[in-house]
This record gives C-alpha cells, sequence and structure tokens, in this order.
C-alpha cells in the first residue's frame, strides 16, 4: 500500500514537471516570437520607400539582370502591403462585429418574444382579416410573399454564416501551421543570408521582411477569429431562431390570408353564376367576364408564388435542422485536445 502511494504521488509529481516544462517553452516561444516581431516591425521597409524604388526601376530602359530581379521582389513587396491594408479591414470589421454581438444577442432575443406573442395572439389577427375586402386581403398576401421572401434570403445567409464559422477552426490552424512553416524558411533564409560572405540582395531581404510581417499579421487575425469564434456564433444562432419563428408567423398568415380570398373569391363567384342562371347566360360566357378571368389570372398567380416560397422555406428549415444536429453532435462528442496555438 506504501509502495502504491509513493509511486502515485512520483507520477503526479512528474505530470506536473511536464506541464511546467511545457508552459515554459510555450513562454518562451511566445516571448522569442514577440521579440522577433518588434523587431521586424522596427527595421521593415515603408511601402512609400518601396513603391520609390519600384517606381525608379519602372522608368528605365534596359535592366540588368540583377535590376529585373530587383523589380520582381518590390512588385511582390507592394503586394503583401496590399494583403496587409485587406487584413486591417477584416480585422477592424471582425473587432466591430464582436463589440455589437452583446446588443445584437439582446435585439434578437426581444425580437423573438415579439414574435411568440403574436403568435399567441394569431385568432385575433385571423379576425381581423375576416372583415378585409378582397383588394385589401390581396394587398396583405402581397406583402407577406415579399416579406417571407425576404426572410428566406436572410436565413440562407445566416445558415451560411454558421457553417463558415462551424469550420473556421479547422481552416484557422491550417493556414497558422502553414503560416509557421514559412515563417521559419524566412528566418533560416534571414539569418542564413546574413552569416555567409555572401551578400543577400537588398531588394529580396525587403520582400522577405514585408512577408514575414504579412504573415505575423496574419497568425494575429486568426487567432482573434478564433477567440471571437463563440460569440459570433451565439448572436448567428439566436437571429436563426427568431428568423425560423417568424417564417412560420409569416407562412402561418399567408396561408390563412389565401384561404380566406379563396373563399370570399368562391361565393363572389358563386353569386356571379347564380345571377347568370337567372338571365340565362351559358356557363361558357360566365368564364369569358372579364371579372371572372381577371380574379382567376390573380388566383393563379398567387397560388403559383405561394407553392414556391413554400418549398424554399422548407428547404431552409430542413438545412437549419442538419444545422442543429451538426452542433448538438459536437456538443456530445468527447474533447480533443486542444491544439496548440501558434503565435510568430
Amino acid at each position: 500500500m506504501f509502495s502504491f502511494s509513493r509511486r502515485l504521488q512520483s507520477r503526479t509529481c512528474c505530470q506536473w514537471l511536464v506541464s511546467f516544462l511545457s508552459l515554459s517553452c510555450g513562454l518562451f516561444f511566445l516571448f522569442n516570437a514577440t521579440l522577433i516581431e518588434s523587431a521586424t516591425l522596427t527595421n521593415i521597409t515603408s511601402r512609400q520607400t518601396i513603391q520609390n524604388q519600384l517606381n525608379a526601376l519602372s522608368n528605365r530602359s534596359n535592366l540588368t539582370a540583377y535590376e529585373t530581379l530587383a523589380l520582381s521582389d518590390y512588385k511582390k513587396a507592394i503586394q503583401f502591403y496590399d494583403e496587409l491594408a485587406g487584413l486591417e479591414k477584416q480585422a477592424e470589421l471582425m473587432q466591430k462585429r464582436v463589440m455589437q454581438a452583446p446588443k445584437e444577442a439582446r435585439y434578437v432575443l426581444d425580437n423573438l418574444a415579439r414574435i411568440k406573442r403574436e403568435q399567441q395572439q394569431s385568432e385575433q389577427t385571423k379576425t381581423e382579416y375576416q372583415h378585409l375586402s378582397l383588394s385589401q386581403l390581396e394587398s396583405q398576401l402581397k406583402n407577406k410573399l415579399e416579406i417571407l421572401q425576404n426572410q428566406q434570403e436572410n436565413l440562407a445567409n445566416i445558415n451560411n454564416n454558421l457553417v463558415a464559422l462551424q469550420t473556421q477552426p479547422e481552416r484557422a490552424m491550417n493556414i497558422m501551421l502553414e503560416n509557421a512553416r514559412r515563417l521559419q524558411d524566412i528566418r533560416y533564409q534571414l539569418n542564413n543570408d546574413f552569416s555567409s560572405n555572401d551578400d543577400i540582395r537588398p531588394a529580396l531581404q525587403v520582400l522577405l521582411q514585408v512577408e514575414q510581417l504579412y504573415l505575423q499579421q496574419q497568425n494575429k487575425f486568426q487567432q482573434h477569429a478564433l477567440q471571437a469564434n463563440t460569440q459570433l456564433q451565439d448572436v448567428l444562432q439566436k437571429q436563426r431562431d427568431y428568423t425560423a419563428t417568424y417564417l412560420e408567423l409569416i407562412q402561418s398568415d399567408i396561408q390563412y390570408i389565401q384561404a380566406t380570398i379563396n373563399n370570399k373569391r368562391l361565393n363572389y363567384y358563386e353569386e356571379t353564376a347564380k345571377e347568370a342562371q337567372r338571365s340565362t347566360i351559358n356557363s361558357q360566357e360566365v368564364e369569358e367576364y372579364p371579372v371572372i378571368k381577371h380574379e382567376k389570372a390573380i388566383n393563379k398567380a398567387l397560388s403559383e408564388r405561394l407553392i414556391s416560397v413554400t418549398q424554399n422555406s422548407n428547404q431552409l428549415v430542413q438545412k437549419g435542422a442538419l444545422l442543429n444536429k451538426s452542433e448538438l453532435a459536437d456538443r456530445m462528442a468527447p474533447s480533443a485536445t486542444p491544439t496548440p496555438v501558434i503565435r510568430s
């Protein structure tokens, strides 16, 4: 028993030592990467300086082979600066979304509660529809169909954004791993050129440093994106729930309005038919009445549009259900070993 206790203590101490060493190595790697990045940011050649060099070479004719390589290096360096500018815009947009996320979540929850109250008051709304004229009902139906179509597009966009966020961790980790390999190659190339007797081409040195800066900033962006992923997913899931519930309410209204319109038109048609019988006009002539033909055309167009938007809604709801199943499976799956975050 005493021997078993000592073995257990020894194993615990080993595990603690491994964890301590791993943390120390991680902190050393982070500190080392920070020092490298700080040096890079200090010594980096500005975009304007590179552009001036590029303009000077571009205006010359009969470039030597060395100058042609330098021209290519400067062009690539400018491209990396362009990508850096785009990365900064993405970072600003993401930061704005993260800051607005709590407010958006509260707004969506309030709207969801409102929609559920409206669902409970649907009987009162149906009674109000009964008192509308046929033209008013047709106007209501047209508006509801437009709202339904817009909400279907919103739900499709939400589902696409959710899929993108759910697959983001894997894509971000692949990007950072690839960047880590490339950063190692760049550092090796720069250090090897500096330590050798051969002089590195100045334009190539500038290019490698700008690329290094871009990869470092891209890794930072991916890390921030991973940190914001859960919060942004939560907002999108709430928006999806609200939109799906709103679609159910709109579809219910559309079905009732359509049924009310059909009943009113049927009553109108029956009254017209009775009037025709009293005036000895045959049914074929009744069908050719301009009013009857116009009403039948409107009814057919609305019915076809209703069928189309209903099918779209069903497809979107099914897609949302699949996403829900995927999220549930992710939560129930055993937690994997955390992937180390690469910091360069």
